[in-house]
């Protein structure tokens, strides 16, 4: 394989100049795409805003004055009961989500009654209806701190606007908060045994703990667009150096090739190994370029680093193993559509791959397919790098890519032609 590589190294070599040149094109398409689509990439809040009526059946002081009632009533000890009772006052349930919502910047909510709010949806004059029932604290309180009743209390969203952006949000505040409070009842109920020990005791008893888990860094439009473009360089990239393969195959490079007796394999491998170090070379420029002009990372870590040159090091595989499949089509296809059929497969990929528009915003059938192209896993690995900083993470996304890379050298040898069908 070394002669083969040393080959196409060369011929891309003596191109260096042509290589330079895109390679500042698509710095400047960095530049520009990442000034025109930062609210767009950035996720600004304008688009969300929302109002949201909130209807509130429910008489939170007498259900807290009812439940106190009950626990007085009940066998428990003075402790046990006083415990309970300042449980209940610091878990007010609808309280808790009102201050929620209120804590996002987005969300304007509007206390009303049921008609008023319905009409109001109807008028388009809000955007959701939230609905705490009557008897939602008292249910609640019951259910998380003495596990009676059946279900607790239940909230109910209401819009007219099913699938819009600003519902989903909407629905995933509501719905996350509803989990937090059933993983605490279920903490709860889980040292229920603890709980008797102290209503026995006179020792404090410290339930469960507070962890803080590192939140995900926001992911700005440079960031992006500088994976999503150098991304598209490369596949561009390994498209021209399939394409030199017409070249050989009309010049009678790859006959003479053969008859020296080596194996058409070599000849596969070696266009692949080339394209590695070039695409891991270019790719590593944009970044390096990008880094200093938009200050992309500050203050990462050297491990950060060394993670991302071991995703960059996948990748230029991914590309390579790409390349093989692209160069084995070539000697398939004729020779007038092989470079229109391989850039409209870098096209379909790089659209469902969002190497061209956030992959966020497309639809989930797209983004599925997208999932499975190169780039589009290869990008959405980069992300979670610089998001979460975490190999944990990425151990399905790495399997994944390392299966594509085996797909696409399997198909390029099964498509690559034999000897005597050049």
């Amino acid at each position: 394989m070394g002669p083969f590589f040393k080959k196409d190294l060369l011929i891309l070599w003596r191109e260096r100049y042509d290589t330079l040149v895109m390679t500042i094109i698509f710095l400047i398409m960095i530049i520009i795409l990442g000034y025109t689509t930062s609210s767009w990439v950035e996720k600004k809040n304008e688009s969300l805003q929302m109002t949201v009526a909130i209807v509130n059946e429910d008489n939170e002081p007498s259900g807290l004055i009812a439940f106190k009632n009950a626990i007085a009533s009940s066998s428990l000890t003075s402790e046990a009961q006083a415990s309970l009772g300042l449980q209940a006052e610091q878990r007010l349930p609808a309280k808790s989500l009102m201050q929620i919502l209120d804590s996002i910047d987005f969300v304007t909510s509007i206390p009303m009654d049921q008609n008023a709010a319905i009409q109001a949806l109807k008028n388009k004059e809000i955007t959701a209806m939230i609905n705490i029932p009557a008897g939602f604290t008292l249910a609640t309180l019951n259910k998380m701190l003495l596990d009676d009743g059946e279900g607790g209390g239940k909230i109910t969203l209401t819009a007219d606007q099913r699938g819009s952006m600003s519902v989903d949000v909407l629905q995933d505040v509501v719905n996350e908060f509803m989990q937090q409070v059933n993983l605490q009842t279920a903490i709860d109920h889980a040292l229920v045994t603890k709980v008797d020990q102290y209503s026995k005791t006179d020792q404090t008893l410290t339930l469960g703990g507070r962890e803080q888990i590192a939140g995900i860094e926001p992911l700005g439009s440079f960031q992006y667009y500088t994976f999503a473009i150098s991304i598209i360089a490369s596949l561009i990239l390994a498209q021209s150096v399939a394409l030199k393969a017409i070249t050989e195959k009309r010049e009678h490079v790859f006959n003479r090739i053969l008859v020296t007796g080596s194996h058409p394999a070599r000849y596969l491998f070696g266009k692949a190994g080339s394209i590695f170090c070039v695409t891991f070379v270019q790719f590593a420029l944009l970044i390096v370029a990008s880094q200093f002009i938009f200050d992309l990372f500050p203050n990462r870590s050297i491990k950060f680093w060394f993670g991302m040159a071991f995703i960059l090091v996948l990748y230029s595989l991914c590309v390579a193993a790409l390349t093989m499949l692209f160069t084995s089509l070539t000697f398939r296809i004729k020779e007038s559509a092989a470079t229109g059929i391989l850039t409209l497969i870098i096209m379909v990929i790089g659209c469902a791959g969002g190497s061209f528009t956030p992959i966020y915003i497309l639809p989930d059938w797209i983004k599925y397919v997208g999932e499975w192209t190169p780039n589009g896993l290869s990008l959405s690995i980069f992300i979670s790098w610089i998001q979460q900083d975490n190999f944990a993470s990425l151990t399905v996304p790495f399997l994944r890519l390392g299966l594509l890379c085996i797909v696409m050298i399997v198909m390029s040898s099964l498509l690559f032609p034999r000897r005597g069908r050049i």
